[in-house]
């Protein structure tokens, strides 16, 4: 059975609601998250980042400066808030960092 909306609809939040009925709006905040860390980290700990994957809520980062890995675990709660904060639920709850 087809259901007709009469009014318009942003193609945002259609996407939005079947990737979630389908579950895999999960995946797809993982992906954002990962490419936010770059952004909100800046240049020089972008370009310090070897590889960053999450998994099961924690987001793994490997570093190859351990000055900069040091540093980075001064402000990782700033980190954790401000990555999730774009998101409705938080999605990491931790930064393990190699």
């Amino acid at each position: 059975m087809v259901i007709r909306r009469t009014k318009p609809r942003n193609i945002r939040d259609v996407i939005r609601e079947v990737l979630k009925e389908n579950h895999l709006d999960k995946g797809l905040q993982e992906q954002e998250l990962i490419r936010r860390w770059y952004e909100i980290t800046g240049r020089m700990i972008a370009n310090a980042t070897k590889t960053i994957y999450i998994r099961d809520r924690k987001l793994f980062v490997n570093i190859h400066s351990a000055v900069i890995r040091n540093e980075i675990s001064l402000i990782k709660d700033g980190l954790i808030t401000e990555l999730n904060q774009a998101y409705e639920e938080p999605v990491i709850d931790d930064i393990i960092l190699k």
